[in-house]
């Protein structure tokens, strides 16, 4: 048996089949605020309402998994006498890819790693792909190998609406900041194909920053072929659902919807939007 295990660079939407997340693994990015240690996960994972409250005063310091957390489940797993398949956050986004690739040196011929080069609901797709391939016989190295050539077909936008978290971050200087601001910039990023996020475009006002959004999803050169979307958001559902909707009327698939953790949120703050797609054609 193929067995996923994951990290929690993703974030599943509120109506994912129960099997799906009851299947996986989920090894926990970690975060420290004023010198108290706080995992990314299980059943005293912060909100995204209680971690943003806490960063207001003071500002993190995130960390990836160390190599052995993820060697313990990987060597739980293969023990019994199953294999792994783990799908880590974009390698461009976090050192958490390299610790699960130097976890896998130990078992080299039951442990795969994919780097999703996505986060959030690219990589909860990319779960859903595997989960299929899973069901059909299919060796541990044919799945690999398909989930790679997926996640090219995975493209994701996000939208912040609040510059103040780059700017503490240091992902955006104070003069660019202070620009910004003044002039009501909300910048659009999207996922390139390594993984890494990049500025598209600059709204003038945050209404005309998610239509934006909007259209440069509808404008993809592979939208025709996409027939599974989401929409994620921090602490902001009315507005990811205004969101879904409009891309429900103009493609007519049903979007996801899924709140973002603190991964995405430590750098983008509070109310902003995000669009993930996934050609599911083969």
């Amino acid at each position: 048996m193929i067995k996923i295990v994951t990290d929690s660079g993703i974030d599943i939407p509120v109506d994912a089949p129960k099997e799906i997340a009851d299947s996986i693994t989920i090894v926990p990015l970690s975060f420290t605020i004023v010198g108290i240690s706080h995992m990314d996960a299980g059943e005293d994972r912060l909100t995204t309402g209680e971690f943003l409250d806490l960063i207001e005063k003071s500002w993190p310091t995130t960390s990836a998994p160390s190599p052995e957390s993820f060697a313990m489940v990987f060597r739980e797993i293969v023990s019994k006498g199953d294999q792994v398949l783990c799908i880590t956050i974009s390698g461009g986004l976090s050192a958490t890819k390299e610790a699960a690739v130097i976890a896998a040196r130990d078992f080299p011929y039951d442990v795969r790693v994919i780097d999703s080069k996505s986060v959030s609901l690219g990589m909860y797709y990319l779960v859903e792909y595997a989960k299929e391939l899973i069901s059909k016989p299919l060796s541990l190295h044919r799945i690999a190998k398909k989930l790679e050539s997926k996640t090219r077909k995975i493209k994701s936008f996000v939208l912040v609406k609040d510059l103040n978290n780059l700017l503490r971050g240091g992902r955006i200087g104070p003069t660019g900041y202070l620009i910004a601001s003044l002039l009501s910039i909300k910048p659009l990023l999207q996922m390139n194909p390594d993984g890494k996020l990049r500025e598209v475009s600059r709204g003038r006002t945050w209404k005309k920053a998610k239509e934006d959004m909007i259209n440069k999803t509808l404008s993809l050169t592979d939208m025709p072929n996409v027939v599974k979307g989401g929409v994620i958001h921090v602490q902001n559902l009315e507005e990811a659902t205004q969101v879904a909707n409009s891309l429900r009327n103009a493609t007519g698939i049903d979007f996801d919807i899924a709140e973002t953790g603190p991964v995405i949120a430590t750098h983008t703050g509070r109310g902003a939007l995000g669009v993930v797609v996934v050609e599911i054609k083969r």
